[in-house]
């Protein structure tokens, strides 16, 4: 005979699906149109999985008065393994045999053919540019060519009041190559934003900073500092000695609205008198590539200077030379500097005196700043101990 506990154990089998399926909708994740960007596609169901796991064990522990650990761990393998994997497949392979995207793009540069073929490489079903043998434009655009093609999208990369009118018209969607150079690739592309400024001067007015990410930004530092402080001490104290007593290194920054800040880092490097150059010690060589020398700055986050997540600060002359050859690079000021950030999570590492790489991430770091969110913030920080694991810290 099935006791009353039993009973609601059973009952409970059922809610944790619904629970987590729930969440990941919340996130986007069962929504084929946003699941875009096939490298979050795991993220979104992890970061699902540990607020849906987090409410579940809540809910066995005051529903129940215990908690089941073989439920969960069962539940942990079907939103882990089985329902990601199983989506992935449907997209990879049964999307792709069922629908056939056909996008007619409209622009007058190359540099927006080579964001398009960027943003088709991000797609799970399969695509197909057309292109005419002759410059279309949305005044030539007609019905009969878009039957013809069988267009399913429209790019443009300047839209106007006109071309949305067609789209209308046509009942097809329309979208700019900027948008979807945000939802693809996770960027703003400088090269496109030129060609439409007011937009995008608008889109980065200051929003001030989030309350839920400040008190975020609050609890998890020090969360980190408790969890890390004996390992941190043992480090410090062995720096007092390589060091001679030099632990931190100290740096003036540029911060929020321009608002210069000093940084804190461990001192990581020594002077080498034969090449006349600064390198790293033995021990500042480890620190570096787990990125341990960062976390003075967490001093830094409770004060209100920083945040965990924001455009890396700037050195007060570097932040001079790059404000005046970069356009829309002080708008990277309209967001808390961040001990990790959007671009160094999303990009390879960019040596910040070629101005080149310095746009490059200039273009991760507006997107953050345009995006700004606390789904974004906690991406990127899953994304971040991805990195840190990795090794790859210079």
């Amino acid at each position: 005979m099935i006791s009353y506990l039993d009973r609601k154990i059973d009952y409970s089998s059922i809610y944790f699906p619904i629970l987590f399926t729930l969440t990941v909708y919340l996130f986007g994740g069962l929504e084929k149109e946003n699941i875009f960007r096939k490298y979050e596609f795991y993220l979104k169901f992890f970061l699902s999985y540990l607020i849906s796991s987090l409410l579940f064990v809540g809910f066995q522990f005051i529903y129940l008065g215990t908690i089941d650990l073989i439920l969960t761990a069962y539940f942990g393998m079907y939103t882990i393994f089985i329902l990601p994997i199983s989506l992935l497949l449907v997209y990879q392979y049964v999307f792709p045999s069922l629908k056939n995207t056909k996008i007619l793009c409209i622009y007058k540069n190359d540099i927006s053919n080579y964001y398009v073929k960027r943003i088709a490489d991000h797609f799970f079903h399969k695509v197909e540019i057309i292109y005419s043998p002759e410059p279309i434009s949305q005044d030539t655009l007609t019905e009969q060519f878009i039957i013809q093609n069988q267009v399913n999208l429209i790019l443009i990369d300047q839209p106007t009041d006109a071309s949305h009118k067609l789209s209308k018209q046509f009942q097809i969607p329309l979208q700019s190559i900027g948008f979807l150079s945000e939802n693809y690739l996770r960027i703003l592309p400088l090269a496109l934003m030129h060609l439409n400024v007011s937009y995008y001067i608008n889109s980065f007015e200051a929003r001030g900073i989030d309350p839920i990410i400040r008190l975020l930004d609050i609890f998890i530092s020090i969360f980190i500092i408790i969890l890390i402080m004996p390992i941190f001490l043992f480090f410090m104290m062995i720096l007092f000695f390589i060091q001679h007593g030099q632990i931190l290194f100290k740096q003036n920054r540029v911060g929020y609205n321009g608002k210069n800040f000093t940084m804190l880092k461990l001192s990581t490097l020594y002077y080498d008198a034969s090449s006349q150059t600064l390198k790293p010690t033995i021990l500042g060589a480890f620190l570096r590539k787990t990125r341990m020398n960062e976390l003075p700055q967490l001093w830094n986050v409770l004060k209100g200077d920083m945040s965990l997540v924001g455009p890396r600060p700037d050195l007060v002359d570097q932040y001079s030379i790059l404000s005046d050859a970069i356009p829309f690079y002080h708008y990277r000021l309209n967001a808390l500097p961040g001990i990790t950030g959007h671009a160094q999570v999303y990009s390879d590492y960019i040596e910040m005196n070629n101005i080149q790489q310095a746009s490059k991430r200039l273009e991760y770091d507006l997107f953050y700043v345009k995006n700004y969110s606390v789904y974004l913030y906690l991406m990127t920080l899953v994304k971040s101990v991805a990195a840190v694991l990795s090794f790859k810290g210079k």
